[in-house]
């Protein structure tokens, strides 16, 4: 039989496309051949802790852009959610290796370091600009 999805030939015992990856839910027999009649398409996995931490690095970043003489609440502001930027990037780390374990991928990598790195810079950042209230 062949692929509904990618129009490759297929065992016709196959419950998975072997080409593309769909999974076959409906397969029905016509004229002594097997027809896929529905398949449905694997859903993409996320790492919403990765997404997170990357997100708050940047909000981080970019408010470290605000001119300091706003007060002190900034640069507390720009600490905080640079360590919880740090804080969701453990939390990712072990949700990537958890699903690494049950499929096999690594998910989210790049925005666990993407996040390691700019929370790292605007900590440092924010520490040297501290001078300016000290």
């Amino acid at each position: 039989m062949y692929c509904r999805n990618c129009g490759k030939e297929v065992s016709d015992e196959a419950l998975f496309c072997m080409h593309c990856g769909v999974k076959f839910e409906e397969v029905k027999e016509v004229d002594d051949k097997k027809v896929i009649t529905k398949i449905s398409k694997p859903e993409k996995p996320q790492n919403k802790n990765a997404l997170f931490a990357l997100g708050c690095a940047l909000v981080s970043i970019v408010a470290s852009i605000l001119p300091f003489s706003l007060g002190i609440g900034v640069l507390v502001a720009i600490y905080l959610t640079a360590l919880l930027s740090l804080f969701f990037r453990l939390k990712g780390k072990n949700e990537m290796y958890q699903k690494y374990e049950e499929q096999g991928i690594l998910i989210g990598k790049g925005y666990l370091q993407a996040s390691l790195v700019i929370s790292l810079i605007t900590i440092i950042c924010a520490t040297v600009s501290i001078t300016n209230f000290l």
